[in-house]
């Protein structure tokens, strides 16, 4: 009997396999700028006024990442935040679909008193670095990330990774080959503190982004799609997923041009310039991903709010758990999003500039705030604020519903009575949370932060 059972769960285990678990209830990303814009424009955004102006080609020192999870929490051994190579390039076909490209170790580091925890780099120029002219001396020139200033006033936990470059490749990009490099082309990273897994500059188009626990060690260079068809295999299926979306490009999505499509392996997908007509989209059909078509590629996307899902719609307001856009050169911290409605989600982010109030904060929930008009929310207030044991709601409407939700998207509080104004928070423990006051089919979102 024992010989019996033991034959059957080894055909079982042969014939199905494992799979990875998927824990949707402990950490998430907030907000990724994985490939900022470059500058075509002359710019000079070091500390040394004596470097020329110059043009920029690099991510280094402008991406941002940002993740949310209980406030104050130290992040679990084995916790990685991945990069999983997704384009089907022909000279990626048997080696680099479906590759860790990289893999930041989130492991020991620690969320803010908001719940959020940021990344971000400085550069250092080494001694004996030279300018573009290859004379300069460039020694101990510095770049501070544009996010530093809005970080610096939130409740955010901030890694501020220090790098140390030993040189820039400078390059001539001007069409009319003037043969003068005008342009930073790439820092060469010599050192990094601490170090984590990054060097500012995270492998993107066509990506999938993880937070992932891989008990097996770094999954840096793992292959997790052997078979190529868009579903995670290896390494990958005794990983736990805490949070995961895919950003691709269009380079390789049609037919034709003997390439063999897009990988997508996260629970949403931007996707750029889809038709029902392109067959090389690659994903795993039996998680249900949420598949959003952008007219260009995304490089700023982030979750709404305290949402925890996977939902994305055009309008904002059907529930929507994530946004996305293309957001434009030197225009950063404050990025400013696309005129074309086509390539942002929800349209409405449109021609808008992001909020620099977003890092290290929780993100805008449209949501949350669509159906609301000016009106609305000035006759709404919340006092005193941050509180104790009770805040008031003052309002010149009647408010229908109260919700208030932790920043894991948890709702803890739910009611349809106040009592004389007053709403109850002396069993929250301490922190910041999201409201949502109803009044009729109005909706109001308001922080709240328990003392």
């Amino acid at each position: 009997m024992k010989k019996t059972l033991l034959l059957i769960t080894i055909l079982f285990v042969s014939t199905f396999g494992f799979s990875q678990t998927y824990d949707n209830s402990t950490y998430f990303i907030s907000e990724l700028i994985p490939s900022p814009p470059n500058s075509s424009s002359l710019i000079n955004d070091s500390d040394n006024a004596s470097i020329p102006d110059y043009q920029s080609d690099v991510d280094d020192g402008i991406e941002y990442f940002e993740f949310r999870g209980t406030p104050n929490a130290t992040i679990d051994n084995d916790v990685y935040f991945i990069m999983i190579d997704g384009d089907g390039d022909d000279s990626d076909v048997g080696a680099n679909i479906g590759k860790v490209r990289d893999a930041v170790n989130l492991s020991g580091l620690q969320f803010g008193a908001n719940g959020i925890l940021a990344i971000v780099v400085d550069i250092t120029m080494d001694s004996g670095a030279l300018g573009a002219d290859g004379t300069l001396d460039i020694s101990g020139t510095k770049w501070i990330n544009p996010y530093a200033t809005d970080l610096a006033s939130s409740g955010a936990n901030v890694v501020t990774i220090q790098l140390t470059a030993s040189s820039i490749d400078w390059t001539d990009e001007d069409p009319s080959g003037d043969g003068i490099n005008e342009t930073l082309n790439k820092f060469n990273i010599s050192s990094k503190t601490p170090d984590i897994g990054y060097d500012g500059s995270i492998s993107d188009q066509s990506a999938t982004y993880m937070i992932v626990k891989s008990t097996a060690g770094n999954p840096k260079n793992e292959l997790v799609d052997s078979n190529e068809d868009g579903v995670l295999d290896g390494a990958a299926t005794s990983w736990t997923i805490y949070d995961s979306v895919s950003i691709l490009d269009d380079d390789d999505i049609t037919t034709g041009n003997s390439e063999v499509g897009e990988f997508g392996y996260g629970k949403i997908i931007f996707v750029e310039r889809l038709l029902s007509t392109d067959p090389l989209l690659h994903f795993d059909a039996s998680i249900s991903p949420t598949i959003v078509t952008l007219d260009q590629y995304p490089n700023y996307v982030a979750r709404q709010g305290v949402k925890t899902g996977y939902a994305a719609t055009t309008d904002g307001v059907d529930n929507d758990d994530w946004m996305a856009g293309r957001v434009n050169s030197l225009s950063y911290p404050s990025w400013k999003f696309s005129s074309n409605a086509a390539r942002n989600i929800p349209t409405s982010l449109s021609s808008t500039n992001l909020a620099t109030s977003t890092y290290g904060e929780v993100n805008p929930d449209f949501s949350a705030t669509a159906s609301i008009d000016g009106v609305f929310t000035s006759k709404v207030s919340v006092y005193p604020n941050p509180a104790n044991e009770f805040v008031t709601i003052s309002s010149a409407v009647e408010i229908n519903k109260v919700e208030v939700y932790n920043l894991l998207g948890k709702k803890v509080i739910s009611t349809s009575k106040l009592n004389n104004n007053n709403l109850d928070i002396s069993s929250l423990a301490k922190g910041v949370y999201m409201m949502k006051l109803t009044s009729g089919e109005s909706v109001a979102s308001k922080k709240l932060i328990k003392k």
